[in-house]
């Protein structure tokens, strides 16, 4: 089941409707859904071994004081390495 397969669970109101839209954050306690998600919104590759890959990284260095919850760049930066 992906992040946003039930909206009404964690949202009281369709975000759009008062001119926002859906994010997952991404943090060491997102689980690879979430960032597979937010590889596929902004049209990434949709590769689970990197999509752990990248999770694995962040939660590395969440563990050593940095936070990437509000930090979209470095996701799409570390999706975009060959």
């Amino acid at each position: 089941m992906t992040p946003c397969a039930r909206p009404p669970c964690y949202e009281h109101i369709d975000p759009g409707l008062v001119g926002n839209e859906r994010r997952f954050l991404i943090s060491e306690l997102s689980g690879k859904s979430n960032v597979l998600a937010e590889m596929e919104k902004a049209q990434l590759t949709e590769d689970k071994k990197l999509a752990k890959k990248i999770l694995a990284r962040v939660q590395e260095l969440e563990n050593e004081g940095y936070q990437f919850e509000a930090a979209d760049a470095p996701l799409t930066c570390w999706s975009r390495r060959p």
